[in-house]
């Protein structure tokens, strides 16, 4: 069987609906992953979208370069309420398995 799940990338479970996913149903999707592959690590990156993946109900802004803009960690951080309830729902999930969180886009280190 497999040893771990090496890249989940959440912007599948955004882009399956019409709205955004709520905490309780992405800590249900996570804590699945978690509880299946435990105890072997789950690395989980946290919504990168923007480019080839919009999402219902997020509005992008026009850019020349779209892939290298506004997406990843950059969306994350002007979007809190979108962060911190993906963030909330890891937590909860990490208490099933070996949750690890990939941050995306990530350009420097301040």
């Amino acid at each position: 069987g497999a040893m771990g799940v090496g890249l989940f990338r959440t912007e599948l479970l955004f882009m399956r609906h019409m709205h955004l996913p709520s905490e309780d149903m992405q800590a249900e999707t996570y804590s699945a992953l978690a509880k299946a592959f435990a105890p072997h690590p789950v690395i989980v990156r946290t919504l990168d979208i923007g480019g080839d993946k919009p999402i219902a109900g997020i509005e992008f802004p026009d850019e020349e370069n779209p892939f290298l803009g506004w997406r990843g960690i950059r969306m994350c951080l002007d979007r809190p309420d979108i962060f911190k309830r993906q963030l909330r729902a890891l937590l909860r999930a990490a208490v099933h398995g070996n949750i690890k969180v990939m941050l995306p886009m990530v350009s420097e280190i301040a």
